[in-house]
């Protein structure tokens, strides 16, 4: 069966495309906003702190849920917690009431639902395609996630650029909203898990699991040791500084958005050229790509031009 004819796929296809596209909207969106408009670049990290931090520590109890509740029905109410939160900044926009108090705010909800919502849309594909089919969809679904992350930062600064924070924001709210009605149950039809009401105790019990298995398998502990130092001291500053920069040279958001589509763009085509690198040592690799990664990072550093720090 082609894998574009199963529509429960396709529809849940969609809606991570939607999805990932109106968060990366958000995200820079936000990230221009407290430099051109509050001109707070020093509690910019915070504020992407309040999204990104939710995020990562729901990432791990919200895998506990997606196992215990029917996965569309988590992902359509999360989609739609993340919209209307959209539309009070629309609404802060038009009133001109924006705040750092009400930034912080939305960026922790907002975070603390996407963290929940990306554990259910990861779980759902070995639900909706057959085991034949799975690496396929798979590779499509994530390839096609890593695209919008390419495109969101570009259409973003377009809207900033001949547009205003209320139409990035505006679009980003439409998006999620989109993706929500793309994710509907009666859309998707996936199965509704048979297990007993969830409790705390039941909570830390899953979570208790996971980091003892993580903990007593090497590979995994090692790799998650080195994917926390890089995103702490590379990827962290990395993200955090390219407003600062765009800022500090009187560059537009339509600057911000080459920068951040170039980490975006040599993000998507990583994930497609290690496709070709079954046959490397995987742990051998990982640790010269690190050292490369130092350089690179070094680069950026020594560079001022917007298109050498793209690609850098």
């Amino acid at each position: 069966m082609n894998l574009l004819k199963n529509t429960r796929f396709v529809f849940t296809w969609l809606s991570g495309m939607t999805l990932t596209l109106g968060f990366s909207i958000f995200f820079l969106s936000v990230s221009w906003l407290t430099i051109d408009v509050l001109k707070q670049p020093a509690l910019l990290g915070i504020i992407l702190t309040a999204v990104s931090l939710p995020r990562v520590v729901m990432m791990v109890f919200g895998g506990v849920f997606a196992d215990r509740f029917q996965k569309s029905r988590l992902l359509c109410l999360t989609n739609i917690g993340q919209g209307v939160l959209m539309l009070i900044v629309v609404a802060l926009h038009f009133a001109d009431a924006y705040s750092v108090t009400a930034l912080l705010i939305i960026s922790v909800l907002f975070g603390l639902l996407d963290g929940m919502s990306y554990p259910a849309l990861s779980s759902l594909m070995p639900s909706i395609v057959s085991g034949q089919q799975l690496q396929r969809a798979n590779s499509l679904f994530q390839g096609s996630l890593e695209l919008m992350f390419v495109i969101g930062p570009f259409l973003a600064g377009i809207l900033l650029t001949w547009g205003s924070f209320g139409l990035s924001f505006g679009t980003s709210a439409a998006l999620i909203f989109l993706s929500a009605i793309l994710i509907m149950p009666r859309l998707i039809q996936d199965n509704i898990p048979e297990v007993a009401p969830l409790s705390a105790k039941d909570v830390l019990l899953d979570l208790k699991e996971g980091i003892r298995y993580v903990s007593q398998t090497p590979v995994l502990r090692s790799g998650t040791f080195a994917i926390a130092i890089v995103n702490l001291f590379v990827m962290g500053p990395l993200i955090m500084s390219i407003p600062i920069l765009v800022g500090a040279v009187g560059g537009t958001a339509f600057d911000l958005s080459i920068i951040e589509g170039g980490l975006a763009v040599g993000t998507f085509v990583a994930s497609f050229l290690i496709l070709f690198l079954r046959t490397v040592h995987r742990g051998r690799f990982v640790f010269r790509v690190l050292f490369l990664t130092l350089g690179a990072f070094f680069l950026y550093t020594q560079v001022q031009s917007i298109p050498l720090l793209a690609v850098a």
